[in-house]
């Protein structure tokens, strides 16, 4: 069950890493070949700021494929802006795979409805991986800070027996990114 866990959450690390550039952009030459994951055909456009052959593509589009990332309203991805917590509570529910119903209560002042972040960030609170703020507030609009990540990812339960593990990063390449963060 450990690795089960250790795997889930390097898929999580990975979707950040690749998410979330805390040292800036990577030249091409800092970016290894092993990088790059099979990139699977799917029915959704490319980015127009992530064209073929640019870094960070295989794992963007990934992203895109599985349906864990949608990017913005205008086609982009911006893959060197940094990421809120409220986008980092929208990857996290959408790679979890599950569900949730957050009706219509206000867990954190700053979160309503209407917000996209609202039923990613309901599901957080509802397990038990995040309360927020003392202030009742949630943050999502705050750049997330590294500590922050690995208080979320430490709460996450590992992955149950006989869950569909979803793919992730070769072996290595989760550390090779961290390294350059």
């Amino acid at each position: 069950m450990l690795d089960a866990h250790r795997r889930r959450i390097a898929g999580v690390m990975a979707i950040l890493t690749v998410t979330v550039t805390l040292a800036g952009p990577v030249s091409a030459s800092t970016a290894p070949a092993a990088e790059a994951a099979a990139t699977q055909a799917c029915a959704t456009p490319d980015f127009t700021d992530v064209p073929r052959g640019a870094n960070f593509y295989d794992p963007i589009t990934w992203l895109r494929c599985e349906q864990i990332s949608t990017g913005y309203i205008n086609g982009s991805y911006a893959p060197h802006q940094r990421i809120t917590r409220g986008e980092t509570a929208q990857l996290l529910y959408r790679f979890s795979g599950e569900t949730h119903r957050p009706g219509i209560h206000l867990d954190f002042t700053d979160v309503p409805a209407s917000r996209s972040a609202f039923t990613a960030v309901s599901w957080m609170q509802a397990k038990g991986y995040t309360a927020g703020y003392a202030n009742g507030t949630f943050g999502a609009d705050r750049p997330i800070t590294r500590g922050e990540l690995a208080a979320f990812l430490y709460r996450m339960p590992p992955q149950e027996p006989g869950q569909e593990v979803r793919p992730g990063p070769e072996p290595g390449v989760l550390d090779r990114l961290l390294r350059r963060s």
